[in-house]
């Protein structure tokens, strides 16, 4: 009868097979600690395995305990059967807690091992190697005469992510170490890093915004030490606290100006690195800031990640952040496609000759304090290079290139030829420091390359383009989160007005009168400026302005108005129409005018007079000319009438009843001259009056 250890046994051989083929999704080791996230098997996929020995003196012939903790994503203890596997020993481990546990003896050598835990039927896998030490016993019976001292970081104190832990070892000589680090100061759930030999740092991979605590235990060759227990605090990441662009609608005349902060909670010195982009792609081919810890990383989006070669270190740079110091070594860039167009833009500090910048087509080097540039093998410009340091800017347009040093124009020369960028290689093998590489997709203006990195000056800038701006904050270290800025959208199109209200020579007993229009696109935020005067020439104008699309008019006087909107948008401007209309008396009669220019009725196309009856009974209209020296003629069309039953009559400098007007009701008056020469009208004038 087959037992149940020994039914275990065998289903945990058959499940060691697939372990093995799928060890490479299910698997990761991190300093001694291995564990298993993520979709391992069907309902377990929020299960987690960590398995890790506890470095209870790991040397011949003394226990090591094993520890495996089976959590869910809730840190619920998992129910399972674990085992140890040691080459082909099966262990049974013992659950205590929320942990499972096992202890052997090893004699001095490396032995791989493995944790397995089975969930009804499902297998869950870690591995490592445990390495045990060729020890005498005795030396763990007696502390060392030495002195052990933990040099850095001490307590309390803030690091950054990639902080080194160091300590002393004094009066003796350190066989082995171990580092114990944990979050928490019982060092309970810990991660534990040995070292073999007299080495006394250790750099472990920490989180950010995190408390640490540790402590070091050494084997000397005449006994152990442990430490006491320090604790740091990781760097914090910057944030960005304020953007601010001239989003929405601008021309191909404006500058977008972005405006951005970025804070540390640590109080680090921070930097924004400004991805801009057109219509959703980057204007840089290649962008490296070089700040942090990833100063190979690209941030134009297009992943063309460096490879940095050779002997550097990280030094404060031109901005006060980041730079490589190169003293043997190179910078090497993947390949870009052939450019009709490119900048290119470099600062660094060069400390001997040699190559700045190379590729097939495009080279700049040091040669006796000059920078001298070559393009397509041959030398084009050359200057004078100081100790300090050095933006260098080459500028490939269509037919020819410029050389920019400092923000000042070196030279410029006719060059058809498309330059190719391949095989680049910076700081190629020679001694001296780089800041920051940009390769622009496109032939920067001289008024770009001398503008502000938070500008886009206009001669960047066509018609129908989306601009906006990827921002991401540094500090000394580490970059905080991107955040993306507003688009600014380019666009040229005319601005127009239409005027909604009133209509054109509209009649008004009211002296309130509003004004209504609406402008195209209707997303402009324009000041309007209303013009109004009784003159059609605007010689005498009354201006009122607005911000909103209506206003109503105080008027005081009754008579005829004449009106239009003024709209400024940024450095826009465009007028409406001319509309008028006639403000009139509140009783009684009258006319739309009760005194007309027989010049400006006679030579305008307009002429008509409207005449009214506001009052209860019917009154007449009269009509007197004055220095009458033409011959007019009248014809009173009334209201609800028909122009074909009214009659021209003759009109003289006499006073003429034109016609009686009903209650409420009103009449249009036209006038003509029945003579072909106007002369002489420029001294008659109409009067028109009721009773």
């Amino acid at each position: 009868m087959t037992t149940i250890k020994e039914k275990l046994l065998h289903r945990l051989v058959l499940l060691l097979g697939i372990i093995v083929v799928m060890n490479i999704f299910f698997m990761s080791t991190d300093n001694g600690n291995s564990k298993i996230t993520g979709n391992v098997i069907g309902i377990f996929e929020n299960i987690t395995l960590t398995g890790k020995t506890a470095f209870e003196k790991n040397y011949n012939n003394t226990p090591v305990i094993f520890i495996a903790t089976l959590q869910d994503e809730n840190n619920n203890s998992a129910q399972a059967n674990c085992f140890l596997v040691i080459q082909t020993n099966l262990f049974p481990m013992t659950k205590e807690d929320s942990n499972y546990t096992v202890s052997k003896s090893f004699n001095a050598g490396i032995y791989p091992w493995s944790i397995n835990c089975i969930l009804n039927e499902k297998t869950l896998s870690v591995n490592d190697t445990l390495q045990v030490l060729q020890i005498d016993a005795d030396t763990f019976m007696h502390n060392s005469s030495g002195t052990l001292t933990l040099t850095t970081p001490l307590a309390d104190t803030r690091v950054l992510k990639n902080a080194t832990l160091e300590w002393i070892l004094s009066n003796t000589n350190q066989t082995a170490a171990e580092i114990i680090l944990a979050t928490d100061a019982t060092l309970k759930n810990n991660i534990t890093e040995k070292i073999i030999g007299n080495k006394s740092s250790y750099t472990p991979v920490l989180s950010f915004d995190t408390e640490y605590y540790w402590k070091v235990i050494t084997i000397a060759t005449d006994g152990i030490l442990e430490s006491n227990v320090q604790s740091f605090h990781t760097n914090k990441k910057p944030v960005i606290t304020q953007t601010n662009i001239n989003a929405g609608m601008n021309s191909t005349k404006d500058t977008i100006i972005l405006s951005s902060t970025a804070t540390d909670p640590d109080t680090d010195e921070t930097k924004i690195i400004s991805n801009w982009k057109v219509n959703g792609k980057s204007i840089y081919s290649l962008y490296l800031p070089i700040e942090g810890e990833d100063f190979e990383t690209d941030y134009s989006g297009n992943e063309r990640t460096a490879q940095i070669d050779g002997t550097f270190t990280t030094i404060l740079g031109s901005n006060g952040l980041t730079a490589l110091h190169f003293t043997d070594g190179s910078i090497v860039l993947p390949n870009l496609e052939k450019q009709n167009y490119f900048t290119l833009r470099m600062t660094i500090k060069p400390e001997e000759d040699g190559l700045l910048f190379s590729s097939e087509d495009v080279v700049i080097q040091e040669v006796n304090n000059s920078i001298i540039t070559f393009l397509d093998g041959n030398q084009v410009f050359k200057t004078s290079l100081s100790s300090d340091w050095q933006t260098i800017i080459l500028r490939k347009n269509l037919t020819s290139a410029a050389l920019f040093v400092n923000n000042q124009l070196i030279g410029e020369k006719e060059i058809f030829k498309n330059l190719k960028l391949n095989n680049i290689k910076i700081m190629d093998h020679i001694q001296g420091t780089i800041d920051e590489l940009r390769i622009y997709n496109r032939a920067l203006s001289k008024e770009q390359i001398l503008a502000e990195d938070n500008k886009i000056v206009s001669q960047e800038l066509q018609d129908s383009e989306d601009w906006n701006a990827e921002l991401t904050p540094f500090d000394k270290e580490e970059k905080g989160e991107k955040i993306i800025s507003p688009y600014v959208r380019i666009q040229n199109q005319n601005i127009s007005i239409t005027l909604n209200s009133p209509s054109d020579t509209a009649l008004f007993q009211t002296k309130d009168i509003l004004l209504n229009w609406s402008i195209t696109p209707e997303n402009i935020n324009a000041t309007y400026i209303i013009n109004v005067s009784s003159e059609k020439s605007f010689q005498n104008t009354t201006i009122f302005s607005t911000t909103n699309k209506e206003f109503t008019l105080p008027l005081q006087s009754t008579g005829k108005y004449y009106w239009n909107i003024l709209a400024n948008f940024a450095d826009k401007k465009t007028v409406s129409e001319t509309r008028s209309f006639s403000l009139l008396n509140t009783t009684g009669c009258f006319a739309s005018k009760d005194q007309i220019s027989l010049k400006d009725l006679l030579l305008e196309s307009g002429n008509e007079i409207n005449l009214f009856n506001t009052g209860n009974t019917p009154l007449s209209i009269f009509a007197n000319i004055t220095n009458n020296m033409q011959t007019y003629q009248v014809k009173i069309i009334q209201e609800k009438e028909s122009e074909a039953n009214s009659t021209w009559m003759s009109l003289s400098e006499n006073t003429t009843l034109l016609t009686t007007i009903n209650p409420n009701s009103h009449a249009v008056l036209h006038i003509k001259t029945t003579l072909e020469s106007k002369k002489g009208i420029e001294k008659s004038d109409l009067y028109l009056y009721c009773q």
